[in-house]
């Protein structure tokens, strides 16, 4: 056999090739931050209804882009923690790893670490799924409330059909129903208040000399004065007065 073939064998195995310590970091990086033919199916489908539709803009290209950046980097600082833990620690995976690292810290038993995180978790469901209940029936309650008032403004007013004609009365309508004020009365009185800015419509002749005592009506600037008990207990005068207006 030809030495020098042999030596240059025997070279190669003595002294393997230097590797800069920065070519290695970079290839660590660049595999975790692009990971090539490794991806599982879902983690694909992840990627996909995650990435910017065609025709998006520059601007969510770029989000697009940074949100792939920072999860690359959460990914690699959690591989990190998890391998420095398996130094000392023998969990299968991130979760099991924290609780033993928890539980020698604070001298307690594992088992029990993790059963007081499972009720916390517990806990925290129950929450959450409370508030989600909570706020479902305080929508039904208020759409109820919503269609029982519109059902009795329709009777007094045919112009008015839906929710969006109702809002048209304005915030002294909703103010008055909300603070417990039936909605008929709420209404009345916020016609008197918009009748009361108008100007009058002359009296009928032979009413002239009327004074407010013999008179069954009131003038715009008396309905304007009316509390609201007054206008309850003379509702039908009110009615009347505004019909001449």
């Amino acid at each position: 056999m030809d030495e020098n073939i042999i030596g240059a064998e025997v070279q190669e195995a003595a002294d393997p090739v230097e590797t800069d310590a920065n070519d290695i970091e970079s290839a660590e990086t660049q595999e975790v931050a692009e990971p090539v033919g490794n991806e599982t199916e879902a983690e694909k489908e992840t990627v996909e209804a995650n990435e910017p539709e065609s025709g998006s803009t520059d601007d969510a290209d770029a989000a697009f882009a940074e949100m792939r950046r920072n999860n690359a980097e959460l990914a690699k600082q959690n591989a990190a923690m998890e391998e420095a833990l398996r130094l000392y620690f023998d969990g299968e995976n991130g979760e099991d790893l924290s609780v033993e690292a928890r539980a020698f810290a604070e001298k307690r038993n594992p088992e029990e670490i993790k059963a007081e995180l499972e009720e916390q978790a517990r806990v925290e469901d129950l929450r959450q799924e409370n508030e989600r209940l909570s706020q479902e029936l305080q929508d039904a309650q208020a759409e109820k409330f919503a269609e029982s008032v519109l059902s009795t403004v329709k009777k007094i007013d045919p112009n008015i059909k839906t929710e969006d004609d109702l809002n048209k009365l304005g915030e002294p309508f909703i103010n008055l129903v909300v603070s417990g004020i039936d909605p008929e009365t709420a209404y009345y009185a916020v016609q008197a208040k918009n009748y009361s800015s108008k100007v009058n419509a002359p009296r009928d002749i032979g009413k002239v000399g009327s004074t407010a005592v013999d008179r069954d009506y009131y003038t715009s600037d008396e309905l304007d004065k009316l509390s609201k008990d007054e206008i309850s207990k003379n509702w039908d005068k009110v009615e009347k007065s505004m019909k001449r207006l």
